[in-house]
C-alpha cells in the first residue's frame, strides 16, 4: 500500500465530493483530511504505471500562499518516498 500526503495551502479547502468519488470509484481505498494535508491510501498499484488523480481545491477567499511538501511513500517502507515542494497560489 502506497500513502500520498498532499500539502493544503492556507486559504484551500478540498471539495468533499471528489474525495468521495475517488473513494467510490476504488482509486484510493481511504482518504483523511486535516487542516493541512489530505492523506491518501492507494493500494492499487501497478509496477510502473503513473497514478492520476483529480482534486478540486475551494478558496475561503483572495488568498496568495503557498502550501506544504506533499509526499509520497509505501506505507509498510516509508524510507522509499518522494517529495514535490510547496507550489504558490493565488486567488483573487
Amino acid at each position: 500500500m502506497a500513502m500520498v500526503q498532499l500539502g493544503l495551502p492556507p486559504g484551500l479547502t478540498p471539495v468533499m465530493e471528489d474525495l468521495v468519488a475517488l473513494r467510490t470509484s476504488r482509486q484510493v481505498a481511504r482518504y483523511e483530511p486535516d487542516a493541512r494535508t489530505i492523506s491518501l491510501y492507494l493500494d492499487r498499484l501497478a509496477p510502473g504505471a503513473p497514478v492520476e488523480l483529480s482534486l478540486r481545491l475551494k478558496a475561503r477567499g483572495r488568498v496568495r500562499t503557498s502550501g506544504v511538501e506533499s509526499r509520497a511513500y509505501l506505507y509498510y517502507a516509508p524510507e522509499i518516498a518522494a517529495a514535490a515542494p510547496p507550489v504558490a497560489v493565488a486567488v483573487n
